[in-house]
C-alpha cells in the first residue's frame, strides 16, 4: 500500500514547511533536490525524524532517527550502475548511508561509518 504525504515544496529558505505524513503532522527541516522531480526531505515531529524519499508521484519512507545533533540533510551521487540506477550518499551530521534510485522507487542500502 502507498502511504500518502502532502508536502508542499519549499521555496525560500526560512519559510517553515508542515507535512502530514502517516496521519501525524511533520515539519520539513532540509531537502536535498537529485533533479526537478526528485529528492529527499528531513521531518520532524518532536524528537522523532524521518527522511522522506520522493519522486514526481510517490513518496518514500528511506530512514527514520529518534534524535539529531545537525538537522542539515546533504545527498551527492555516487555511482550510476549499468542497469541504470544511481547511488546516492546522504548525510545528515555525522550519519551517512546509501540510497537506490531507479526511475520512480528508491530504497536504502547502508549505513556508513
Amino acid at each position: 500500500k502507498q502511504k500518502k504525504v502532502v508536502v508542499k515544496r519549499p521555496v525560500a529558505a526560512k519559510v517553515q514547511i508542515n507535512c502530514i505524513y502517516e496521519g501525524k503532522n511533520y515539519s520539513v527541516i532540509s531537502s536535498a533536490n537529485f533533479n526537478e522531480n526528485m529528492g529527499c526531505y528531513l521531518i520532524k515531529n518532536g524528537d522523532e525524524y524521518k527522511v522522506l524519499g520522493f519522486t514526481k508521484d510517490r513518496t518514500f519512507e528511506i530512514k527514520h532517527y529518534d534524535k539529531l545533533k545537525n538537522e542539515k540533510l546533504e545527498a551527492r551521487i555516487s555511482d550510476k550502475l549499468d542497469d541504470g540506477s544511481i547511488r546516492y550518499i546522504v548525510r545528515i551530521a555525522s550519519h551517512k548511508f546509501i540510497m537506490r534510485v531507479e526511475g520512480d522507487k528508491m530504497e536504502y542500502i547502508m549505513d556508513l561509518c
